[in-house]
């Protein structure tokens, strides 16, 4: 909260503000309010449900950028692998799926 605090203080120009979100394991009765009076733009409790954290970020970022975000970018010339998840494939013992 203390961070928020400065974060909304700061002087960030002509920039837009920037949305912050809780994602936090307390999630006791009061708590979202809580957060939301504290500066927070939005709160997602632990643990998080990927249709809702789509649905937060579907909220708080604007169409253009997710649409930057989500095309995959080229591999930079001489790369040993060509995508995150082909490099998360090449760790031992690690399985990405289970993981994600």
């Amino acid at each position: 909260m203390e961070t928020v605090a400065a974060i909304r203080a700061a002087r960030w120009g002509d920039r837009a503000r920037l949305p912050i979100a809780a994602l936090t394991a307390n999630a006791v009765a009061g708590t979202r309010e809580m957060f939301l009076a504290s500066g927070f733009d939005d709160f997602l409790a632990k643990p998080i449900e990927l249709a809702k954290l789509a649905a937060l970020l579907e909220r708080h970022v604007p169409r253009e950028r997710r649409a930057a975000a989500a095309a995959p970018a080229p591999a930079p010339e001489g790369a040993p692998f060509e995508s995150l998840a082909e490099a998360l494939a090449r760790v031992e013992g690690l399985n990405s799926v289970t993981g994600l």
